[in-house]
């Protein structure tokens, strides 16, 4: 189960990208897709964008308010 190293303010995400419904949490990979950046939905408001600094541990690298 990957560790993720954020305090997100909507819990829901957290626990459905650690539960596997990516789909939900629109949880994907940026493109181009071999650059290893990884995003998804906190609330309406902002994205999340993060990498795998190891193969259990999520790191958020930027929060970001795409309205």
């Amino acid at each position: 189960m990957p560790l993720i190293l954020a305090i997100i303010e909507d819990e829901k995400m957290k626990y459905a990208i650690l539960g596997g419904d990516t789909k939900r949490a629109q949880f994907k990979e940026r493109q181009p897709q071999d650059c290893g950046i990884w995003q998804f939905r906190i609330n309406h408001q902002f994205r999340a964008f993060c990498f795998f600094s190891d193969a259990h541990t999520l790191v958020v690298a930027r929060i970001d308010n795409h309205q």
